[in-house]
């Protein structure tokens, strides 16, 4: 394998021909079609519609209270393991916050 490398870089450097530019590469880079940028999208009724649907079902079926359920077990362990402090708690929860609000906005 190495041989033919090495017999095709040879061939190729005897045979090598410099091509004037004479500006063809400016007047291409020139030419081609910019980025375009999207429009922010919109909130639509149907967005609205079915972020609100959402919501209400999440209250109706004790998500709220699942949670709540969920994070007082969490503590629960924390406290019978002696790892729980007060500023932990509050980093946990914040960390917690940050990922549900950054799901929540990437869902558009």
């Amino acid at each position: 394998m190495e041989d033919k490398d090495t017999l095709l870089r040879q061939f190729f450097a005897g045979t090598k021909q410099q091509i004037p530019d004479a500006g063809f590469t400016r007047r291409v880079m020139h030419n081609l079609p910019g980025k375009r940028r999207r429009a922010p999208r919109r909130l639509l009724l149907w967005d609205i519609v079915a972020y609100t649907l959402a919501a209400l079902l999440f209250i109706a079926l004790g998500g709220i209270q699942a949670l709540g359920s969920a994070f007082a077990r969490l503590l629960e362990q924390a406290a019978a393991h002696g790892h729980y402090d007060l500023r932990t708690v509050a980093i946990v929860a914040a960390v917690l916050v940050f990922l549900l609000c950054r799901k929540v906005c990437s869902i558009r």
